[in-house]
C-alpha cells in the first residue's frame, strides 16, 4: 500500500512523471530523463497522459527482472 502526503509548507510536488502505458495491472510511467516507474492501479485512475506526482511511482527495477525486460521492450528504455 502507498501513502501519498500533502507537502508541507513551501515545499512543491514534482510533477515530472508522465502516464504512457499499462502492464499487467501496473500504469507505466517515464520522467523528463526516460526512466522508467509504475503505479499499480487501475488504468481509470491513471490514463495515458496524465502527470503524476513522484510520490506515487516506484522505479520499475523493484519488479522481477523479466517483467522488468519486458516493459523496457514495450516503452523503450533498453537497460540491460
Amino acid at each position: 500500500m502507498r501513502v501519498i502526503v500533502e507537502p508541507k509548507n513551501f515545499e512543491q510536488e514534482r510533477w515530472n512523471y508522465l502516464a504512457v502505458g499499462y502492464y499487467n495491472g501496473k500504469v507505466i510511467a517515464k520522467n523528463e530523463i526516460a526512466e522508467l516507474y509504475y503505479i499499480e492501479c487501475e488504468e481509470a485512475i491513471a490514463p495515458i497522459g496524465t502527470v503524476v506526482t513522484e510520490d506515487a511511482v516506484t522505479p520499475i527495477e523493484e519488479l522481477d527482472g523479466e517483467e522488468q525486460k519486458e516493459i523496457r521492450r514495450i516503452y523503450g528504455n533498453k537497460q540491460d
